[in-house]
């Protein structure tokens, strides 16, 4: 379809947004997959797939926008190098009672290429420009071993310069 500024599907595309986490006591990428396999809930109430959530003070002004397609990157160990799909955000409670956000999460972690990031609490919005590309998209398609190549060694080859 077609409206102005263009076609409908460029310009929701255009509308997502993304943030970008700290990933606090967890040391690769593998460690966090076996975090969310461990934490996973089944039967998301919008989609009945399997996810995981974690918990912020906030809602995001633009959850709207993250929701319609975005993704939460995570940092391990100052590099941006993973992401998972977001789902939704619904209101909840942190572990002491006090009245927080939860952000609904798809199980799957898709690596993306690694890049440099400086400490900071809490979350913040990832702007397009600066978004990643995913491995498995990149790489997968040539060969599929370079999908299970293993987190330690491509931060070893991006730290050199290598990846």
């Amino acid at each position: 379809r077609w409206f102005a500024g263009g076609r409908q599907g460029d310009s929701l595309r255009a509308m997502v947004m993304h943030m970008k986490k700290l990933c606090v006591g967890i040391t690769s990428i593998e460690h966090l997959e076996d975090s969310v396999q461990r934490r996973s809930e089944p039967d998301h109430p919008l989609t009945g797939e399997d996810f995981t959530y974690i918990t912020t003070r906030t809602r995001p002004q633009q959850w709207e926008s993250i929701k319609n397609g975005g993704s939460l990157y995570w940092i391990i160990e100052r590099r941006l190098c993973c992401r998972q799909e977001i789902i939704d955000f619904r209101e909840g409670n942190k572990r002491d009672g006090t009245p927080a956000w939860h952000i609904d999460l798809r199980s799957e972690v898709i690596p993306v290429d690694i890049s440099w990031h400086r400490p900071f609490q809490g979350w913040r919005y990832l702007p397009l420009k600066d978004v990643p590309a995913d491995v498995k998209r990149q790489l997968g398609a040539h060969n599929p071993l370079d999908d299970e190549f293993p987190h330690e060694l491509r931060r070893e080859l991006t730290d050199l310069g290598l990846w």
